[in-house]
């Protein structure tokens, strides 16, 4: 089973994913956030495979943000 994790700051594309990926047996969604920050807060919490996100979130963007999860 993959644990995937869904990031966007648009909700109605949150939503359309989640559809999407509801369709696949072996993929879980453990998450659907919008911004950075709860991401990494997310991620020191629950075990996840993928995170399917947009490159330019709030707060923080998509290469800080792979930074930070590096360093965890």
């Amino acid at each position: 089973m993959i644990k995937l994790l869904i990031a966007d700051n648009h909700p109605i594309t949150r939503k359309g994913l989640e559809l999407l990926f509801y369709a696949y047996p072996n993929i879980k969604i453990v998450g659907s956030l919008y911004d950075c920050e709860a991401i990494i807060e997310f991620v020191m919490k629950h075990p996840v495979d993928i995170i399917f996100t947009e490159a330019d979130l709030p707060k923080l963007n998509g290469l800080r943000l792979l930074r930070n999860l590096k360093n965890l």
